[in-house]
């Protein structure tokens, strides 16, 4: 009976971690989209009024700073973005990543196949903002680092558990000697806080894999 008391305290105690995480997040995300961004589109604005009032060859260096303005309004997007995936609520797991996905692979390669089964409605939303921080995170890695033409995200809830699996067949790295970013240490401790199990494995020259197993 205590052990079950315990439990449930653990439990109750990882979602009010969890939720206060995703809180902030939030914050931030608005703060940077509702102060930053109208700075930057009213510079933007203001640029293009000068522009269009110019002579022909202040136009050029113009252009580049309209240029530059618009690169960062589209990064903040992405950045606020990634904080709020409001999506997971409205639409689910697999279309927040979909969306992801779409973002992050446009115009680039690979892009990622992604798979999602099972029977996402029981799973506390908590926990799907922490899975989507997870893969969010390995689709990253992916992009940057492995220089892949094929990968794969895959994600299922069966059994009350639930497993994220990605692959790819890019550059690989040396497991055992090569240092982990801070991307990767983020994504070991949501598994460790989820009392999950996680399994990195890579070759160089043949690719990666990881395997992420939560029960429910």
């Amino acid at each position: 009976m205590m052990n079950l008391a315990l439990a449930e305290q653990e439990k109750e105690r990882l979602k009010a971690f969890l939720d206060g995480e995703q809180k902030e997040r939030s914050r931030i995300g608005r703060e940077l989209h509702d102060g930053i961004g109208a700075m930057l589109f009213t510079i933007s604005h203001q640029l293009k009024a000068y522009f269009n009032a110019n002579e022909q060859e202040d136009k050029e260096a113009l252009n580049r700073l309209i240029g530059l303005v618009n690169d960062t309004t589209v990064e903040l997007k992405n950045t606020v973005h990634s904080l709020i995936p409001e999506t997971i609520a409205l639409r689910g797991l697999e279309a927040s990543l979909a969306s992801y996905c779409d973002l992050i692979c446009r115009g680039q390669h690979p892009h990622i196949q992604l798979n999602c089964y099972g029977n996402w409605n029981m799973v506390d939303v908590a926990v799907l903002h922490s899975l989507f921080r997870m893969a969010q995170e390995l689709i990253r890695n992916i992009m940057m680092h492995s220089g892949a033409s094929y990968a794969a995200v895959t994600l299922s809830c069966f059994d009350n558990s639930i497993r994220l699996f990605a692959e790819d067949n890019g550059c690989g790295f040396d497991v055992v000697h090569t240092p982990y970013g801070s991307g990767l240490h983020n994504l070991h401790a949501r598994v460790s806080l989820l009392k999950g199990e996680i399994s990195l494995e890579s070759v160089p020259g043949k690719g990666t894999t990881c395997t992420i197993i939560i029960g429910l």
